[in-house]
């Protein structure tokens, strides 16, 4: 699996209409377990992220963390 840095992640986020900024996108990440940390550094899943933007985020899909 490929995973982006967060500026890209923004970038696409913006590209699809939706201004957003690392605080959020990161928080993203933690909620619905768009990515994880590696090595220090958030990296998020391009395709979840996608999918979340095109608004098909679920329960289902999106595992909210406890």
């Amino acid at each position: 699996m490929k995973y982006i840095d967060t500026n890209k992640a923004i970038e696409i986020c913006k590209a699809a209409g939706v201004d957003t900024s690392k605080p959020t996108i990161i928080k993203w990440i933690q909620k619905y377990e768009l990515g994880k940390k590696i090595a220090g550094r958030w990296v998020i899943d391009p395709d979840k992220l996608k999918k979340m933007l095109k608004g098909h985020h679920s329960a289902d899909t999106y595992k909210k963390r406890k």
